[in-house]
């Protein structure tokens, strides 16, 4: 009986070996990776505003770790903001280096930006998951899948804490589109989510391929009722965007109201 209860005793005192009282944490809520001049640099959105470099990302973090009197605890996340520049060419390691790192969970938003100053990251979380110019889900264990199958990543940008567009990844291939673009792309991409592009509020798409031809059908209403072209419109942008014929089949749906009818 005395050896079960010292037993018992010694697994109770070995499961708080790695207890660290909360007191003692900082909680990182939000990053920004940089890289200039042969350097990764670092914000944390922290008790306060943190900035740390370092040759690699691993130096960058544990600078941080050295400058801060606590103990990090990453699991709190909820941004990681990426400057173009680690977008375009150091995006593989970025995820990589995240992949590899048990101290952060997967469920934090990755995001483009080369205009932050000060990373607020709640702000920031809440523009992103209340913003239908957002493509598809910038949620890292979505962008991890995505980069595992070898399929394109896309991103929103931010400026002036406003999201002005888009940036697209495939392969070596990078493209960057405006607000007005990235709403054309997320037609092409049947994303679903209700949308408005110039002045036609369009809550669905649906588009085959054939060829070098794509066929997109679009439920649609007009906001305002405008002598306007909808269908050409939509079509000359699209043909420029995507580079492909389109061909559209429009649903105008308005009290009635039929494609083109002049008021």
């Amino acid at each position: 009986m005395k050896k079960i209860l010292l037993v018992l005793i010694i697994l109770l005192l070995c499961g708080c070996y790695n207890y660290t009282e909360i007191n003692n944490l900082v909680l990182v809520n939000g990053i920004f990776v940089d890289y200039q001049d042969g350097l990764y640099k670092l914000k944390f959105d922290a008790d306060e505003t943190v900035e740390s470099t370092g040759l690699n990302l691993s130096d960058a973090f544990r600078n941080f770790e050295e400058t801060i009197s606590k103990k990090p605890f990453y699991a709190h996340t909820k941004v990681l903001i990426i400057s173009k520049e680690i977008f375009i060419n150091h995006l593989n390691g970025i995820i990589e280096y995240f992949l590899r790192n048990n101290d952060f969970r997967n469920n934090f938003y990755l995001i483009v930006s080369d205009d932050i100053n000060d990373v607020k990251s709640d702000y920031i979380k809440d523009i992103i998951t209340n913003n239908n110019d957002v493509i598809t889900s910038p949620l890292f264990k979505k962008i991890l899948t995505n980069y595992l199958d070898n399929k394109e990543i896309i991103l929103p940008v931010m400026t002036d804490n406003y999201i002005t567009g888009s940036i697209i990844k495939d392969k070596d291939n990078v493209k960057e589109f405006n607000i007005n673009d990235t709403r054309l792309y997320k037609i092409y991409k049947n994303t679903k989510p209700n949308i408005i592009y110039q002045n036609i509020n369009i809550y669905h798409s649906k588009v085959k391929k054939y060829k070098d031809t794509l066929y997109i059908s679009l439920d649609a209403e007009l906001r305002e009722k405008k002598d306007i072209n909808i269908n050409k419109l939509l079509k000359d942008d699209l043909e420029r965007l995507l580079n492909k014929k389109v061909i559209l089949n429009i649903d105008i749906n308005r009290n009635g109201q039929l494609l083109n009818e002049k008021e």
